[in-house]
């Protein structure tokens, strides 16, 4: 390796990064991070050599609770030590974050386009682009979903879109705003409101080709480089108030959309809880909303018709799930509210693929270039495979007995809008999360109609209510010995992996391969396990204290 070189400050070994050409970034052999797994996973800390200077240098931790950037107060002295002058070196190559900020602007847009046809720029109200913050796209790509919901817009922005003024609703949400940098209201209306006025849209003789190199690209003219149409949105106040205090959000790596939407939902909802009363502050906005509502009829009315409720029950639906016992045939209904639909990818469709098989892929189109067609599926099987009838292991409370049950699922409500979510990682043989490539074609229209659900059928008898096992009965769990062996191999701490194994009853290596994942951070995953009865606590006493019970009756 001749660039991308890291040292680790521990060892003082060097070795090359991660290979970021598939990006346009620089070549690199993995030596650091293969030292690190080497020498048992005990020094992370590594510093890129080139990004050395007096202003600092690029860290990084290959720690699992860690795994990205970070930060060391005592960098220049550990540089010392391995004999280098941070203070008189000069720094010769870019971050990672300055690597994907280039990658980003020079990436040839036309390249996405359908058949290879070249994109065509557009301009004008709810087509402004958002500046990538590095690894934002998920971020950016949620702001502009939230902010094309009509009634988002209402909320946040007002009832004139063709306009290049602040929308009435947002003016009044940012006045009336506390403390500006601190208020998920007053930011969420000076994003929404800048994606949906023409306050920051460029001029149609301002567009630039996008398949232009960066360096061949105009200038824009005098008279538009001093207008508000040449500025860019950068949301990063809004990023930083809404992932203060979560533990991914609050960091650069790059997160999953779907669970940043819900997040910022449920911290929407947290915030409009007072402001929706009467005199808060969305109803006095809601109010300057409707006092620069222009003649003739709105869209969705003079205001929204949210006007009382939280953002997020326009995704709110219903899902009812039914099991139906294989032994007495009596059913078991359970409800429950969700923000978002979850499919999967057909298995039977779009099989997972071997390690062998990936392995051959990625070589031949190292070797030769090509590249295997990727897989497709249409969004109507997804759905109809969520949709499908499962059938599972069920211990029927009718008859006390193991034996089978018939499990569907159904909407029971159908929200305003529907958000779907499309799951493509899977655990690969070797225990590893990967994510399934595969294309999913969405239909102009859809009909959901055979998802809703139907009346219960007369006369159908309901499973009675689990009863719940004594717990003086209950004997101590035990770990299947199996299970523990298969994630102990792993290198998982041996009190955790009891613990996953515990909290999912032996189910299978797999079920607490992924509750380990989702609990490593847990403080107290490696204290020391002990044993509880099945149920999770101590049996109770036969009957309460006699003491205790005089003790309170003198009271």
């Amino acid at each position: 390796d001749a660039e991308n070189l890291w040292l680790n400050l521990s060892t003082g070994f060097i070795g090359g990064g991660r290979d970021q050409a598939a990006w346009g970034g620089p070549k690199g052999s993995n030596g650091a991070l293969q030292h690190f797994e080497a020498t048992g996973k005990k020094y992370p800390l590594v510093v890129k050599l080139g990004t050395i200077s007096a202003a600092g240098a690029e860290l990084y931790s290959y720690a699992p609770d860690e795994d990205g950037p970070v930060s060391d107060p005592k960098l220049n002295e550990h540089l010392r030590f391995w004999g280098i002058n941070a203070l008189a070196s000069e720094k010769t190559e870019k971050t990672t974050a300055e690597l994907e900020v280039d990658a980003n602007a020079k990436f040839e847009w036309s390249a996405i386009a359908e058949a290879g046809a070249k994109l065509v720029p557009l301009a004008g109200a709810g087509l402004q682009g958002l500046v990538n913050l590095g690894n934002s796209c998920y971020m950016n790509s949620v702001a502009h979903l939230l902010a094309s919901v009509p009634e988002i817009g209402r909320r946040y922005h007002g009832l004139l879109d063709d306009a290049t003024a602040v929308g009435g609703a947002a003016r009044s949400l940012v006045e009336s705003a506390p403390t500006l940098a601190d208020c998920h209201l007053a930011q969420t209306a000076r994003l929404v409101s800048a994606l949906r006025s023409k306050r920051y849209a460029k001029p149609a003789d301002a567009l630039i080709d996008p398949a232009l190199a960066v360096a061949d690209r105009p200038t824009l003219p005098a008279e538009i480089a001093t207008q508000d149409a040449a500025a860019t949105v950068a949301p990063r106040r809004f990023r930083t108030l809404f992932g203060r205090g979560h533990a991914e959000f609050s960091t650069p790596r790059q997160q999953d959309a779907a669970e940043y939407l819900l997040h910022v939902l449920d911290a929407l909802a947290r915030a409009e809880r007072v402001a929706l009363e009467p005199g808060g502050r969305l109803a006095t906005a809601a109010d300057a909303a409707d006092a620069e509502a222009p003649r003739g009829p709105v869209e969705y009315g003079p205001y929204d018709v949210m006007r009382t409720k939280p953002t997020e029950k326009l995704f709110a639906f219903q899902l009812e799930e039914k099991i139906l016992c294989g032994q007495s045939g009596a059913a078991r209904y359970k409800p429950a509210t969700q923000l978002m639909l979850e499919l999967g990818i057909p298995s039977d469709l779009v099989p997972t693929p071997d390690d062998a098989a990936e392995s051959e892929a990625k070589r031949l189109k190292l070797d030769d270039g090509s590249e295997t067609p990727k897989p497709r599926v249409g969004l109507d099987q997804c759905l109809a495979a969520w949709a499908a009838e499962e059938t599972i292991d069920f211990t029927s409370s009718a008859t006390g007995l193991k034996g089978v049950a018939a499990k569907t699922q159904r909407l029971k409500t159908c929200p305003r809008y529907l958000l779907l979510k499309i799951n493509r990682y899977y655990i690969s043989k070797t225990w590893e999360p990967k994510k399934l490539d595969v294309l999913v074609d969405v239909p102009t229209t859809l009909d959901l109609s055979s998802l809703k659900a139907g009346p219960r059928p007369a006369g159908e008898q309901l499973l009675p209510d689990d009863a719940p096992a004594p717990a003086a009965a209950a004997a101590a769990f035990k770990p299947d010995e199996g299970i523990l062996a298969q994630l102990l191999g792993m290198g998982f701490d041996e009190n955790g992996c009891k613990r996953a194994c515990r909290a999912t009853q032996n189910a299978g290596a797999e079920a607490a391969m992924e509750w380990v994942f989702g609990h490593m951070g847990d403080p107290d995953f490696a204290t020391p396990y002990v044993d509880e009865p099945a149920g999770g606590a101590a049996a109770p006493s036969e009957g309460p204290d006699p003491d205790k019970v005089a003790g309170l009756a003198a009271l």
